[in-house]
């Protein structure tokens, strides 16, 4: 579908093929845009949740954006206003590596790899030099904002508009060597907030954080 795809982006036109063994086989299409989970990404998707009840628990109750893994928000839970809250992010398949723009923003389900985004990285994060030594260059490529627009990326908000989000956009720090922001907390690969200060980037992606947040400010 032509109005998934960023014109800037020609990587996203390709359909890739289905992993060997996965359930769902045949030819994936990909997109540009993916809803937003919020701050933070699900680690355990819903159909591995009966294994692991109790962490896929504490993710969901960590998912303060709109589009995640087994959600129904609705707009009345919306409390920091639909122009205020990010509904849909870009995200820039072409800085993948060859290996994972195959495995990696299909438009297809609502696991972390796939349909959503998240503001845990700050925004084109893979364009920053000193990222790119570290562990989060390719995952903040996987999961976050990213475009190849010059100085931000493209949002979509709740209420139906679309926003232009500077590289500048006021976002917590990342650890380059950890691949998380700096005083956030992994435990078996889900992350906590832990002492981790977000910033305007990350109060922009919840429904209900009750921040305030000017229009000057992004």
């Amino acid at each position: 579908m032509a109005s998934l795809w960023c014109p800037s982006d020609p990587s996203v036109t390709k359909a890739v093929a289905a992993p060997f063994g996965d359930v769902f086989q045949g030819p994936r299409g990909l997109s540009s845009y993916a809803g937003s989970s919020g701050p933070m990404y699900q680690f355990i998707p819903a159909f591995l949740r009966s294994s692991n009840p109790t962490q896929y628990a504490a993710q969901q109750s960590a998912m303060y954006g709109l589009i995640y893994d087994n959600s129904a928000v609705r707009l009345a839970e919306i409390t920091d206003g639909t122009s205020n809250t990010i509904l849909f992010l870009e995200q820039a398949h072409g800085a993948l590596s060859a290996t994972d723009q195959q495995s990696f923003h299909y438009w297809l389900d609502a696991y972390w790899s796939a349909t959503p985004g998240t503001t845990l990285y700050p925004i084109n994060l893979f364009k920053q030099a000193i990222v790119q030594k570290g562990a989060s260059s390719g995952l903040s490529c996987i999961y976050g904002a990213g475009s190849f627009h010059p100085g931000g990326c493209n949002f979509a908000f709740a209420d139906g508009s679309v926003k232009f989000l500077k590289d500048t956009t006021a976002s917590w720090s990342v650890d380059p060597v950890l691949g998380i922001p700096a005083g956030m907390a992994k435990t078996n690969g889900y992350l906590s907030y832990g002492s981790a200060k977000p910033g305007v980037y990350q109060a922009l992606s919840t429904r209900s954080g009750g921040e305030v947040i000017s229009a000057d400010a992004y």
